[in-house]
């Protein structure tokens, strides 16, 4: 999380937006101090709230899976799977697992998760009947 935090910061915002022409040295050297902040950062709420850190990786190993779940192991075992089936899989995953952690909260968020995960599931096979098989 730490090292896709900070050169996602410095690669997609200060080269993409702030400056186009940065060189190589300096986004380097922007990645090792966003990698600080973002440890330092961690310690900080691992020290005085952990239930946060809890939280946070609940909700994104829950929205990860709701994606990539269903058409993962579908389109592992089944040639029928679709393009269709796989998207709505995915999308459908991940809009029930984000639904569901606003609606139910921090208190319910492995549970929105698994929900997600069972929904991605439950849509590829579904969807895969509407699909054109490639």
């Amino acid at each position: 999380m730490v090292l896709i935090s900070s050169s996602s910061i410095t690669k997609d915002i200060y080269k993409g937006f702030i400056n186009k022409n940065a060189k190589d040295k300096q986004l380097t050297s922007l990645v090792r101090i966003g990698s600080a902040f973002f440890i330092l950062l961690s310690m900080i709420l691992a020290f005085l709230k952990p239930a946060v850190i809890v939280t946070i990786l609940s909700i994104s190993w829950g929205a990860i899976a709701s994606v990539f779940l269903g058409p993962f192991i579908w389109g592992l075992f089944n040639k029928k799977i679709t393009r269709m089936g796989a998207i709505a899989g995915s999308v459908g995953g991940l809009g029930i697992c984000i639904i569901l952690f606003v609606v139910w909260g921090a208190r319910m968020v492995p549970q929105a998760g698994s929900v997600g995960m069972l929904s991605s599931l439950a849509l590829v096979p579904v969807f895969s009947l509407f699909g054109k098989k490639n």
